[in-house]
């Protein structure tokens, strides 16, 4: 069964069980939740990110007993691109040449169940520890720019002991309880799936999942200067969720765009401009010091 087919099938089980139990939904629903779909890609797409790639070596990053897959260029202060839920490094393939040529070295990865990467299923936790391993792998990084629920899954490796010295956050998310209901709305779910997901993962990570996971609050005793770009809309993280995280954040600036929602934010000149010119400025005004370590707690 091909990946749409599955997720159609999962969809029908997840309303249908919706409609009669959250205890007979928490499963398929769950399933739903923690599972990337891929989306094809469109022949447009893939031409710009192979031309963004095409000054890129392969990557392969050892992780749980699998080998992530990825790619790095340049040399110099390193730069981990974190993709978004669904996604792939790829993605961010427009900060490439602009972070190569500004004289840093650049490493892309596909998180597990992402892209090439091997996978059917994931969660945040999991990102969070593949962002470490990958961070490990090459020596540590310098820097991190994430997008989206990339976003997230950063904030949580730095808090557990992720160390760099820049962060830029793009249209990151910043509490998993906002995505509930675009989640649902999405997939038009009935209450009763939307109940029972939440029980699910309750059940998967405790109670307190969902202030441990609220980003605004991890920010709050970190350090690390971090830029934090935000569009005002935003059809799947609202822009107040930004300034939200902009706020809580003791060194971090907000950096606004309009009409560039989700994804174009990526690739827009004035974007990437901005996080290029920001994580030069940081990694060069700090004295010469080794790579960040990236030591990261696996027993989550």
């Amino acid at each position: 069964m091909n990946g749409l087919l599955q997720l159609r099938a999962t969809w029908a089980a997840t309303v249908l069980a919706g409609r009669l139990s959250p205890a007979l939904a928490a499963r398929p629903a769950a399933r739903l939740w923690f599972t990337p779909w891929r989306v094809g890609a469109t022949p447009t797409s893939r031409q710009r990110e192979a031309e963004w790639l095409a000054a890129t070596e392969p990557l392969t990053v050892p992780f749980a007993g699998r080998r992530l897959h990825g790619f790095t260029a340049g040399a110099g202060p390193a730069v981990l691109l974190v993709h978004g839920w669904g996604d792939h490094a790829a993605r961010l393939g427009a900060f490439i040449s602009p972070l190569v040529d500004s004289g840093h070295r650049v490493i892309g990865v596909d998180l597990p169940a992402h892209g090439a990467s091997p996978g059917r299923q994931t969660n945040i936790f999991e990102g969070a520890r593949a962002i470490a391993a990958a961070a490990t792998h090459v020596g540590g990084v310098d820097a991190i720019v994430a997008h989206s629920l990339g976003g997230a899954e950063t904030i949580v490796a730095l808090e557990r002991g992720l160390r760099v010295r820049a962060v830029a956050l793009v249209a990151s998310a910043v509490r998993l309880t906002h995505a509930i209901e675009p989640f649902a709305r999405m997939f038009a779910l009935p209450p009763g799936a939307v109940t029972g997901l939440q029980r699910e993962i309750e059940r998967r990570f405790g109670q307190g999942v969902w202030e441990e996971l609220a980003a605004d609050r991890a920010a709050r005793s970190l350090d690390a200067p971090a830029l934090v770009v935000h569009d005002r809309d935003d059809p799947q993280v609202p822009f107040a969720d930004g300034e939200r995280l902009a706020a809580a954040w003791p060194t971090a600036t907000l950096h606004v765009t309009d009409g560039l929602k989700h994804h174009r934010v990526l690739r827009d000149p004035g974007v990437v401009t901005a996080v290029t010119d920001f994580l030069t400025t940081a990694l060069g005004s700090t004295t010469d010091e080794t790579s960040a370590s990236a030591r990261l707690l696996l027993d989550t």
